[in-house]
């Protein structure tokens, strides 16, 4: 279906949204620290909806979702179990 909806010979469909793709990242690092890491930090500044997908993704793997300012986030103190980071970027605060 998505092959013709978009006229291309091949198409993927498994990241239809932004939650589903960031909650797919975050089991990405997770399989990439071995399953040894816990924590994966997501900004504050994220979309709710994103956030709430990343936090039910993690639920089932016992992975601890921190949410804050990735400004005042230390890093090193968390860095032992910090398996990935979410940041996401408003374009609208930057001035062109």
């Amino acid at each position: 279906m998505v092959s013709d909806l978009t006229a291309l010979p091949i198409s993927n469909a498994s990241l239809l949204d932004e939650g589903t793709a960031a909650g797919e990242a975050m089991l990405m690092s997770y399989s990439a620290s071995n399953r040894k890491k816990s924590i994966f930090f997501v900004d504050q500044a994220t979309h709710p909806q994103t956030i709430a997908c990343v936090k039910t993704r993690a639920e089932g793997f016992g992975i601890n979702v921190v949410v804050g300012d990735y400004t005042n986030f230390d890093f090193n103190t968390n860095g032992k179990d910090l398996m990935g980071v979410l940041i996401q970027v408003n374009y609208s605060m930057f001035r062109i």
